[in-house]
């Protein structure tokens, strides 16, 4: 049994409390899990059980820079694969890897704020949005 460590972004032997895991059956099969209600295991692929575990224990995974359109997210934990291809789809490229992060240019706000709701995460304040209006 694995645990992925939510301070290292690794993924470890032995079991942690709160995270992902990582099972090896007698027969090779490599299944994720993360704990649910009632301590269920709950069945995840890898990365959709990383971003799980980092939004039970309120770890803030990706982030976002507004003024440069740049989702930013750690090498240790790439995002789930329906979400990278929404990101890179925004440059029309995968992510570039900077400082062991990796980057996907050219994402909208809007966007960025889907993904990282989809993350567990606020949204970038939408700056884009008319100022709200008093009635009077």
């Amino acid at each position: 049994m694995r645990s992925f460590d939510l301070r290292t972004l690794r993924w470890v032997d032995g079991l942690l409390p709160d995270t992902a895991y990582e099972y090896r059956s007698r027969h090779g099969g490599l299944r994720h899990y993360v704990r649910g209600p009632r301590h269920a295991l709950l069945p995840l692929d890898r990365r959709r059980a990383v971003y799980a575990a980092a939004h039970i224990n309120r770890v803030a995974l990706l982030s976002y820079d507004e003024g440069a359109r740049r989702l930013i997210v750690p090498m240790g934990a790439p995002l789930p694969e329906a979400m990278a291809r929404a990101a890179a789809a925004c440059s029309g490229a995968p992510a570039a890897l900077e400082d062991n992060r990796l980057v996907y240019g050219g994402v909208p706000p809007a966007v960025a704020g889907v993904l990282m709701l989809a993350a567990g995460l606020r949204p970038p304040e939408p700056h884009w949005l008319p100022e709200e209006r008093s009635a009077g």
